[in-house]
């Protein structure tokens, strides 16, 4: 088990930055390129900052942060094959800049009752899939968005050996990709024009509802670390993957002049679009969990869990494919099992049981 927690701001302002920079006079050649060849403009950024302090003494706290990697990257083309591939071949820019920024208010409502909020976001924008055999309009732009966000309440209880954490989080992300040039993808022996697996945009909100629980009891049989909690996610999700809209075409030469393979995606209800590549769905998840770590001596620790998880409705449970009712393909033995009929059925038994021990039989924290 992983637990992670951000910085939050305290009664003293404080804060930290840092720089990197690397230029192309700090770069060296690589084997691929070719003597009088200049050398690429490569060149690297990375910079950030965090503050933290007391908006208001003893009750309400600020922390942020922020970061930017950038990065004037660059791929090499190298044909395998084919004198009239030349102008194709060298280095060519990938960029790749990525922006994270993360802010915290905590107000102190008592010793006992503490409120965060929190937002995060992250912009990455690059060029990239391509090098190799695969000339540079065969590469893909990449533009994520990623945001979040959380309430959370923390209460500790006057005794002390009980704490609760209740949250309300937000996840929302969005994924495109998409051809550096649209058409079709062309396959010679030695280098590949276009790409036909792309655009793909997906785009996803997480709503969450967290409770997580801890009590200490110390008694004649040894002490316990009881943790126990409960999640519930809405998970919304669209997609967006057109394959092979504009063909993929094969050459047996470097030279041909005509492809002797050739493929292209249609749709099933609307064969002149591609809204058939539109795909969504609404799910839901939930998770239940204990865990009891069982000091029953002070050099042993036993640790037992039960964890129980739930999907309903994360494949689209009631969707039915528009072939699923075929006549010629429910007759195919081989297909039976595949065709998407609308039966799917929601994963209800997911039972993760935990058993662990440590000891340390020496009794000098060394084994």
């Amino acid at each position: 088990m992983i637990s992670a927690e951000s910085r939050r701001g305290t009664n003293t302002w404080q804060g930290s930055g840092f720089g990197f920079f690397q230029n192309k006079g700090m770069t060296a050649r690589n084997a691929f390129l070719a003597p009088t060849a200049p050398t690429p403009n490569y060149g690297k950024t990375q910079l950030g900052f965090n503050l933290r302090g007391p908006l208001a003494k003893d009750k309400l706290f600020l922390a942020a942060s922020y970061e930017l990697a950038s990065t004037d990257f660059y791929l090499d083309v190298n044909p395998s094959s084919g004198t009239n591939w030349a102008p194709y071949k060298g280095s060519f820019a990938a960029p790749n800049k990525n922006h994270s920024s993360y802010a915290r208010l905590t107000y102190v409502q008592s010793p006992r009752v503490t409120y965060d909020v929190m937002g995060s976001a992250r912009f990455l924008k690059g060029e990239g899939n391509f090098g190799g055999r695969v000339s540079q309009d065969g590469g893909i732009s990449q533009d994520y968005k990623i945001y979040t966000g959380q309430l959370r309440q923390r209460y500790l209880a006057q005794s002390g050996n009980f704490v609760n954490e209740a949250s309300v989080q937000v996840v929302n992300w969005n994924h495109n990709e998409a051809p550096l040039k649209p058409g079709p993808q062309l396959n010679y022996p030695g280098i590949v024009f276009g790409t036909s697996g792309f655009p793909l945009i997906l785009k996803e909100t997480h709503l969450r509802l967290v409770d997580r629980a801890t009590l200490n009891i110390d008694n004649g049989s040894g002490s316990h670390v009881i943790k126990f909690g409960v999640e519930l996610s809405r998970i919304s999700a669209t997609q967006n993957q057109p394959n092979n809209t504009n063909g993929t075409f094969t050459f047996l030469t470097d030279t041909s002049t005509l492809p002797n393979t050739a493929s292209i995606a249609v749709g099933f209800t609307d064969p002149n679009g591609t809204s058939d590549a539109i795909a969504s769905a609404t799910g839901y998840t939930t998770g239940l969990y204990i865990n009891d770590e069982w000091r029953i001596k002070p050099n042993f620790t036993l640790s037992l869990g039960l964890r129980h998880d739930a999907e309903l409705n994360t494949m689209n449970n009631d969707y039915t494919v528009p072939w699923a009712a075929d006549p010629v393909l429910k007759a195919i033995p081989e297909l039976k099992n595949f065709l998407n009929e609308g039966n799917r059925k929601n994963q209800l038994g997911n039972f993760s049981p935990r058993v662990s021990f440590s000891w340390d039989p020496m009794k000098n924290n060394k084994t």
